[in-house]
């Protein structure tokens, strides 16, 4: 459909009939759908190791810009590519960071984040247990933090500090909206798929 450049950033409405409600449409971005295809056909061209992970939230229904910064930031530090915000941002068609650093904050990014986190640690958790414990079992003055950590492991101790993270992550699930939370709900499945290598 055709769009005049005059009714670019205003609303179009749909002549009312009688006894039928009217909603309002917003018109596609077309600044923004073409900052994507940009984006979309530097990382054909180029790639990037996040690159199947950027379709997946994508696939999920994230914008390509936050798609594209979930992506980013699940990779760890010295494997991203860009390695900086500020190059990624100018990747993004972005003249500056303050978008990248707007999208990181937002709770249900972080949300995503962590749990892409777990993800990827909870294959090693079997392993991770079986040092700990034979760590824990050295009766060795040096090795009391790591009988701390078997009991915390085990629920036996927890650190005071600990109560509050857990407060402020149930608060920030309850301040979620519903879509937040759906969209959070579908990244856990992430490392499932078949279609996104582990």
């Amino acid at each position: 459909m055709f769009v005049d450049k005059a009714m670019d950033s205003e609303e179009i409405t749909q002549n009312p009939l009688p006894g039928i409600p009217v909603e309002s449409v917003q018109p596609i971005d077309q600044k923004h759908t073409t900052e994507m295809r940009l984006f979309e056909h530097l990382l054909a061209e180029q790639g990037v190791p996040w690159q199947d992970e950027y379709a997946y939230f994508r696939a999920k229904g994230f914008t390509f810009r936050e798609a594209a910064v979930i992506a980013w930031l699940c990779m760890p530090k010295k494997q991203r590519i860009p390695a900086t915000k500020a190059e990624l941002a100018e990747m993004l068609g972005l003249a500056g960071t303050v978008t990248i650093r707007k999208i990181e904050l937002k709770e249900s990014v972080q949300a995503v984040v962590f749990s892409m986190s777990q993800a990827r640690l909870l294959p090693h958790l079997a392993s991770v247990d079986e040092a700990l414990v034979d760590a824990a079992s050295d009766p060795n003055y040096k090795n009391n933090q790591d009988r701390k950590t078997f009991y915390m492991r085990l629920g036996m101790l927890k650190e005071q500090h600990e109560v509050g993270v857990k407060d402020v992550q149930e608060t920030a699930l309850r301040q979620m909206s519903e879509e937040e939370l759906r969209q959070l709900a579908l990244a856990g499945e992430a490392y499932d798929d078949d279609d996104v290598d582990a």
